[in-house]
């Protein structure tokens, strides 16, 4: 008999990182990491959540995507630089077993990199 289909259930948010030749960039960040705190409250202070909420329909905490990118980005820049793909464990599951990148909707959009008004990841959330 063949497979004919999987379901996925996993944790969402978190970070899964590929480099550019599509190797895993080091472990996992899951959402439970609060490692990105700092930049969270500094993002708190300076307003910033307040002008995402209109585009993301999100609050800023320290498990989303975004804040965990920004980590990388000030405090393992070699790393941040090697980035080819960035996955939350949905997608890296689905990549796994199929080898196709993407992902689905209702996963992007708790990213805090997702414009609900627009529908599309927008890199000026970055």
């Amino acid at each position: 008999e063949q497979i004919v289909g999987i379901g996925i259930s996993a944790q969402g948010k978190g970070l899964f990182l590929l480099d550019k030749n599509d190797k895993p960039l080091g472990n996992a960040i899951l959402s439970s990491d609060r490692r990105a705190m700092e930049i969270v409250r500094r993002w708190q202070k300076d307003g910033i959540p307040e002008k995402l909420y209109p585009l993301t329909r999100q609050t800023l905490w320290t498990g989303h995507p975004v804040s965990l990118l920004r980590w990388l980005k000030e405090h393992k820049p070699e790393r941040y630089a090697q980035i080819g793909c960035v996955m939350m464990t949905h997608d890296y599951l689905r990549w796994c077993l199929t080898g196709v990148k993407g992902c689905e909707e209702s996963n992007i959009s708790e990213s805090n990199l997702y414009n609900m008004g627009r529908g599309e990841y927008d890199p000026y959330l970055t």
